[in-house]
Order: structure tokens, then sequence, then C-alpha cells
């Protein structure tokens, strides 16, 4: 993928105080190929024309007022029109960088809430310094009312804020290949959900970030200390405790301070990555009880489900169906005081043939593991590692054992 940094939008400040519809055309065609290499797509609209006109002679409502805000855009004849409003030309390098970005979106979507409210917020961010942007976002923040967006700008605000790695797309980057490869969803129907979406597929994507020795070094360290710790909620809480670990050998890496601290707000800010907390049943009296039970083939589907949606402190059920008969796996997390109960329910079940095979045991622990090995560079996706490999490391094999079961 060949891409360009950023687009240069030096021209459109020129654009305050002309009325030259001439003019104006060259500067927006300039502007559609800078973002045509920035963005690495082809225009929707191929052919545009730029009139300048007086608002008297447009016809517009209210809303659309509020909507388009000194500009009229249609196609005609497969021709892109955009309308530009005499009386808004303070607010000509906004509306064309608009119109410029919507020459990227399927004409579908040209004037749904959902891709108006987030070009508008490109505008806003790309000329951000630009001395009308005030006013402009007085403006915006109207609609943002109208559509109910006001929670959603702070979260799109984050969005565009993400710093990509060289090797992958930019928030605005993947915007636009994420609508045209969904153009036939209805991004108004619950526009809200969509941003959801769009933020977290982002994400996942630039995951591939994680890939990195140094990263890959920080989560080995932070586990390392969230496990000795068990209760570490703050960024300076880690900081002290590297540095702590380090110098007294507790923990042994090569990273400074600095990588470190440089490398666990990347995690904070750009990844899912938080702690997790597993709540120790022992310390209350309950037990873990893991349970497969095989129904009769009598019994129908119906009543097994309603069998299985009574049964007390179930959790996790997993069914399925081999010769005939139900089979059912699951979870019991119940207080120890009940388990003669639940035993005696069960053999209850299997004298009148309700269940024709039952299976019971008491969780001794639960263990969790993970091999950081996976986010190495040195690994090659979709392979299985090689523990043979000199490049394969034992201290990256994370484990965590909760015992459940009373000292």
């Amino acid at each position: 993928m060949n891409l360009v940094n950023s687009p240069n939008l030096d021209k459109l400040k020129k654009l305050s105080n002309m009325n030259d519809p001439i003019k104006i055309n060259q500067i927006f065609i300039y502007l559609m190929n800078e973002l045509k290499a920035y963005l690495n797509l082809d225009v929707i609209n191929k052919k545009v024309k730029i009139h300048v006109v007086d608002e008297v002679n447009e016809n517009r409502d209210s809303d659309i007022r509020l909507y388009s805000f000194g500009v009229n855009r249609s196609i005609i004849d497969d021709i892109y029109h955009i309308r530009l409003l005499k009386n808004y030309r303070n607010f000509f390098p906004f509306l064309i960088l608009q119109s410029a970005y919507l020459t990227f979106i399927p004409n579908n979507l040209k004037e749904t809430i959902f891709i108006d409210f987030v070009i508008n917020k490109f505008v806003e961010f790309d000329l951000l310094e630009y001395s009308p942007v005030t006013e402009w976002a007085l403006y915006i923040k109207k609609k943002y009312v109208k559509y109910n967006f006001v929670s959603d700008k702070f979260h799109f605000d984050k969005f565009l804020e993400l710093q990509e790695s060289e090797s992958i797309e930019s928030p605005k980057q993947f915007f636009f290949e994420y609508i045209r490869r969904n153009s036939n969803l209805n991004f108004d129907d619950n526009p809200h959900f969509h941003l959801d979406k769009l933020y977290e597929e982002f994400l996942f994507k630039s995951s591939k970030s994680l890939q990195s020795d140094e990263i890959t070094e920080t989560l080995r360290i932070l586990t390392k200390i969230f496990y000795r710790i068990k209760n570490c909620d703050t960024l300076e809480g880690f900081y002290y405790y590297f540095n702590t670990f380090k110098k007294k050998e507790i923990i042994q890496t090569d990273l400074s301070l600095r990588k470190f601290r440089k490398n666990i707000r990347w995690v904070n800010k750009y990844s899912h990555i938080t702690p997790t907390y597993y709540f120790d049943w022992k310390s209350i009296n309950i037990a873990i009880i893991t349970c497969y039970l095989k129904f009769n083939p009598l019994l129908e589907k119906a009543k097994i489900d309603k069998i299985i949606n009574q049964m007390p402190f179930l959790i996790m059920p997993k069914l399925s169906i081999t010769n005939f008969a139900v089979e059912l796996s699951a979870y019991f997390v119940i207080p120890r005081v009940y388990i003669k109960d639940l035993i005696y329910m069960l053999e209850k079940m299997e004298r009148y043939g309700y269940i024709i095979k039952k299976y019971c045991s008491l969780a001794k622990k639960y263990v969790f593991s993970l091999n950081l090995n996976y986010f190495r560079e040195s690994y090659k996706n979709g392979q299985i590692i090689n523990h043979n490999n000199k490049n394969y490391s034992k201290d990256y094999e994370i484990e965590f054992i909760q015992n459940y079961n009373k000292d």
C-alpha cells in the first residue's frame, strides 16, 4: 500500500474570499487529487461542477439548511453539482473540504446522518488551526444535539487521534475503506452502533502493532507485576513496581524505565488490554463443579430445555446431540452447603429415567495459560510455534492458577 502521510490543505485557505467558480474548481480538483493519494482510493464522482450562487435563489427548508449549511449538493446526469452560497464565503474552505470527502462516499450514503456526522468531524479535525473553526464548531454542535450525537463526539475524537503505525492505515483511511466495504448497510438505522463498530474494528486491525518484541516484553513485565501485587490500577503504580523489581532483580529485562513508560502508555491508549480479576470462590465457601449429563433419548428437547432452565447454580451450559440423545456439559457454582442437595437431585433424575449417564467432579483449580511468543516479531502468523526454535523463550509462557479447594 503506497500511502501519503497526509493531504496538503494549504490551498483551502485561499477560498475564504473567493467568488470565482473557475478558480474554486481548480482548487477542488487539486484537493481531490491530494485526497486520492492520501486515501489510496479513486473517487466515486469523477465529474464535479462547482457553482457560487445567491441564497435567495435557493429553495431550502429549515431542516435542509441545518443539514447542509451554506451548500446544496445534487447529482444530475452523472455530474456532482456543488452549489456554494455567497453569504457563506467565510466557510468555503470547510464546505469545499466537506464536498471533496463526499466524492469518495458511495452516492446512496452521501446524505445519511452517519456520514454527515463523520465528514464534519473530519473537516473540523483537519482545519483545527484555521481561525473560523470556532464558528464552524458551534454550527456542528447544533447537529450533535439534533442527531443525538453529543456523547459520540468524544468517542469519535478519540478514534481520530489514534496514531497509526507505518504499516497500517490511519483512522480516516480505514473509515473510507470500511464504508466502501459496507456500502449496503443502513448506517442511519443505528448510527451509534456503527460508530462503536468502526472504532472496535480499527483497534482490532491496528492490534498487529502489538506484535513487536518491545510491546511483548512490556506485557510480560506487566503480567509479572500484576500477578505479584494483585491490585495495581494506576500507571504510576506500574512505573514504581517496575523500577523497584528491576533493582531487586525480581524482574530481569533489558527495557529501561523510559521505554517501559512509553510502551505502557501505548498499551493503555491503543489497546483493549486491561487486568482481569478472578473471584476467589474459596474465600466465600463456594464450590465449582464440572458436570456432564446425558439425557434419555425419549425426552423431547423442549422438556430438556425446561429442566436446564430450572436447574439452580448452573452456568455456561453447552448442549450437543449424539446418537439421538442430548448431552449437557456445564458448571455448577454452588455454595458448599448445597452440594449434597445437588447430588441428591441428580441421582433422583437418574432413578426416574431423565438422565441415563452422569459425571460430576469438584474443580480443584482454574488454570489460565498464555504464550506471548505468538506476539513476538519472530512469529509468523498462522503457524504453530516451534518450541525448539532459537527465538522461542519460556519466559513468555504466562500461567495463572487459582485454587478452588479449601486448604
